[in-house]
């Protein structure tokens, strides 16, 4: 207020006290932000991510080699059995 020259309305009043709460909360804003710190989270936490995400994409590759494997396994189980049941296997074999 000390920095203001000449009367002041309240509107220019309740303006300033704007402005001000305006500053305060950029204020606060910048330092939750510096608080953050970006430099830990592409240090620390984007790799143990990526080596996270790398082990999942593995692990899904596996899998999906076991669920083939075992699908050309019941295919040929299949050829020994009376249609009837070949074709139950075959339907669930093709659900999987």
């Amino acid at each position: 207020m000390s920095t203001i020259k000449g009367d002041l309305t309240d509107d220019g009043l309740e303006l300033y006290l704007d402005f001000q709460t305006l500053s305060n909360y950029i204020h606060d804003e910048k330092s939750d932000i510096a608080a953050l710190r970006p430099d830990e989270v592409r240090d620390d936490y984007i790799p143990t991510s990526a080596d996270e995400l790398d082990a999942i994409v593995q692990a899904a590759e596996t899998a999906t080699n076991t669920i083939m494997d075992s699908t050309e396994q019941i295919k040929s189980v299949m050829e020994h059995i009376d249609s009837k049941h070949a074709d139950q296997l075959m339907e669930v074999t093709t659900h999987i």
